[in-house]
Formats: structure tokens, C-alpha cells, sequence
């Protein structure tokens, strides 16, 4: 499929970071896959030229080139339009710099390992995680407390796309 700005990418970070030899990323994307139930780590959304936005651990919201990825998968958002996939893209990029969420990620990670909502603080407004930023930008994670991971993220793009969401 050829990439169109707007499209979002799902990384399965375990097969990343082993073919990498990343073994501490890789243990990291493996505690992730088992507490979220899902072989997608990371997600991130494609702004065209070869590029992506993304926000990942120990670095704030950044442009990045695809090609430093070689395990995902893409989701183009079905019945977009030009306009809604513009605005996506320039969500993430007013974003750029912006510091990783890592309360919000440390209380994902709590409610799934005890199985029941956590109480947490409200997230950072100026901070983000991948999968939140990326949810956000295509409005389909409203509030900044609805905790998006990889996985949810893909289950409710297939859920739109089958007309169940």
C-alpha cells in the first residue's frame, strides 16, 4: 500500500528489537505486548516524505524517518477526507517537543497488571505517549484521562471500519 499523510503506523516492537538485538527494548515491548494483549508497542502517524511523528521513551514528540522501522503495520483511517487527514498531521506536528506522558503509561500499565481502573491524577496536557498522541489527533480518544494503547487503538479503527464503533 503506498503511504498517504495521515496514515497511522503500528510497530510490533518485540520482532523490532530483536532483530535489532535491542534485548532491553525488547523486554520493555514484551512486558507492553503482555499487559495490552497485543503485538503492537508502539504506533505513530505518518506525515508523508518518508516521515513520521512519534513519540517514544527517553525522547519528547519528534519527526523521524519510517525507514528506522522494518516490523509494522499501517491503518489508513476508511472515508477520511483530505481535510481530516491534514488536520491529523498538523495536530502531531503543533506537538513537536512536547515531553512524554510517562504517569499516563505507568497508570496503563497498573490497571492492566491489576485488571481494574486505576485512580490517577489527570494526564499532563503538555505531555504525550504514542499511542494517545495519535488517538488524539484523529479524535478518537476525546479526553486526555481516556488511556489509548497500541492495541485498543488498533481494535477501534477495525471496530469503525467493520461500522461496529
Amino acid at each position: 500500500m503506498e503511504l498517504t499523510p495521515g496514515d497511522i503506523i503500528f510497530v510490533r516492537g518485540m520482532d523490532e528489537h530483536r532483530e535489532a538485538r535491542r534485548w532491553t527494548r525488547w523486554l520493555v515491548s514484551w512486558l507492553i505486548a503482555k499487559l495490552t494483549s497485543s503485538p503492537y508497542t508502539h504506533a505513530a502517524l505518518y506525515i508523508g516524505g518518508g516521515r513520521i511523528v512519534e513519540c517514544d521513551v527517553l525522547m519528547p514528540v519528534t519527526i523521524q524517518w519510517l525507514n528506522k522501522y522494518k516490523h509494522y503495520d499501517v491503518i489508513r483511517v476508511i472515508g477520511a477526507s483530505q481535510r481530516e487527514r491534514e488536520k491529523a498531521v498538523s495536530f502531531c506536528l503543533s506537538k513537536i517537543g512536547a515531553g512524554y506522558d510517562y504517569t499516563a503509561v505507568l497508570a496503563i500499565g497498573l490497571e492492566r497488571l491489576l485488571r481494574r481502573p486505576v485512580r490517577w491524577p489527570r494526564g499532563d496536557p503538555k505531555r504525550w505517549f504514542c499511542s494517545e498522541l495519535v488517538a488524539r489527533a484523529w479524535g478518537l480518544a476525546i479526553e486526555k484521562e481516556e488511556r489509548v494503547t497500541p492495541g485498543d487503538l488498533k481494535q477501534i479503527l477495525e471496530e469503525l471500519e467493520r461500522g461496529v464503533g
